[in-house]
């Protein structure tokens, strides 16, 4: 989505394989599941927001709107023309922009008023392929059957405009990895996932807290993920479980590689948060390296693809001395 955090932190992609070779999530016909689905909005276009409500109805107990702004109205259909359960849909204005952070809290707070066992995490430039949330629920019940002590499962991602599956990325002989899905069926244990998609339990947010309301956007689920870690609680990705998912505002072209472009507003909070990120002495050093060599190159890039370059420029550096000197939270004006 526009106003999603940390997408600048999809890995390298790589090429989609043909449709027929593509794993199938597998769809649990005992719906609804007791999951709430929170969806974080910020100028959505009314379409597709009815579109991803009516795909999550399908599995889902419920589903949270929470938007960033005045508030929605028009979404009462789905592209199906069949009119929208809103007994089972509920909308939540937080009048201003608040950040991806708190709009994720206030859902999550408002989701355990309906007493389900998960939540599921969503962006309004995701759509779910059928069946993703049942499998990541019963990948989710498995792993605990088995005794591992589960923060979260998310499903493999696929950009529609590229289209190239983004591998996971997981800790792994010191080092992070990616992992480039070779079996459907086998999950693996990641080091981070993002939060679009991402299906988290009640005693795992009860245990390792709430999202960070002070990065506002960027690196939001990344600190979550890494905390989690810290906890003693794992991470898995499910490559079984599908779902699209756009990267970015926009793409340019370089060396032949197209790259996502965001705001320049957008850059200000993913390099702040960065820098803040690498300033934590608690999380891992082999992941600060290896998302600060990434960091670095990005840097060059979105100077170079990027419009607006001056002010740009600015927001970058504003962003890069506002991490190091630990100062989060919304930026006041955007010049």
């Amino acid at each position: 989505m526009r106003d999603s955090e940390s997408e600048n932190l999809a890995p390298v992609i790589e090429e989609a394989p043909p449709a027929s070779a593509r794993p199938v999530a597998r769809v649990d016909a005992a719906a609804p599941l007791p999951v709430v689905a929170v969806v974080v909005t910020f100028h959505p276009r009314t379409e597709r927001l009815a579109a991803l409500v009516e795909r999550l109805l399908e599995e889902v107990q419920h589903v949270l709107v929470v938007d960033n702004g005045p508030g929605l109205s028009g979404v009462t259909h789905g592209p199906s023309g069949r009119r929208l359960d809103r007994r089972r849909l509920g909308f939540v204005a937080l009048e201003e922009n608040r950040g991806v952070a708190t709009a994720q809290n206030e859902g999550i707070r408002r989701a355990r008023q309906l007493d389900p066992r998960f939540i599921l995490l969503m962006d309004q430039d995701s759509m779910p392929e059928a069946g993703m949330v049942g499998a990541l629920v019963e990948e989710h019940r498995r792993l605990q059957r088995l005794g591992r002590q589960v923060a979260a499962v998310g499903p493999r991602l696929v950009d529609p405009a590229l289209p190239r599956f983004s591998p996971f990325v997981r800790f792994q002989r010191g080092w992070l990895r990616k992992h480039f899905c070779q079996s459907a069926d086998r999950p693996c244990d990641v080091g981070f996932l993002l939060s679009s998609g991402m299906l988290l339990s009640l005693e795992a947010l009860d245990a390792i807290g709430p999202m960070r309301d002070e990065l506002f956007i960027d690196y939001v689920d990344v600190e979550w993920s890494l905390r989690a870690r810290a906890s003693g609680w794992e991470l898995f990705g499910l490559c079984s479980a599908g779902m699209r998912h756009e990267l970015g505002d926009r793409r340019r072209s370089l060396l032949g590689r197209r790259f996502p472009v965001r705001s320049p507003l957008r850059n200000y909070y993913y390099f702040r948060n960065a820098l803040w990120m690498y300033r934590n002495r608690r999380l891992p050093l082999r992941w600060k390296l290896w998302d600060g060599a990434r960091v670095f190159a990005q840097l060059f890039v979105f100077v170079a693809l990027g419009d607006e370059r001056r002010r740009r420029i600015r927001l970058v550096l504003r962003g890069l001395g506002h991490g190091l000197r630990g100062r989060l939270g919304r930026l006041d004006g955007s010049s």
